[in-house]
C-alpha cells in the first residue's frame, strides 16, 4: 500500500471546491498537488514527537491498519 498515492489523493479530495464550479458552469479545474508536500504535512507529528524525546517506535509488519 503506497501511503503517498492515498495521501495525496485525500489532499485532491479535499478541493471540492473545482467540483462544485464543474456541476454549476461545466467547467472543471487544474488541480495540482504535490505528493512531497503532502508527505511532509502528514509528518509534522512524527517529527515533533521526535523532537520532544518520543521517537516512533519501530513496529515491522505490526500495524493495526495495514499490514498485509
Amino acid at each position: 500500500m503506497s501511503i503517498v498515492d492515498v495521501a495525496t489523493g485525500a489532499t485532491a479530495c479535499r478541493d471540492s471546491r473545482s467540483l462544485d464550479r464543474r456541476g454549476r458552469t461545466g467547467k472543471g479545474a487544474d488541480i495540482r498537488i504535490s505528493m512531497f508536500d503532502v508527505m511532509a504535512d502528514w509528518l509534522t507529528v512524527p517529527l515533533l514527537n521526535a523532537e520532544d524525546g518520543k521517537p516512533p517506535q519501530r513496529i515491522g509488519l505490526a500495524h493495526p491498519s495495514i499490514a498485509p
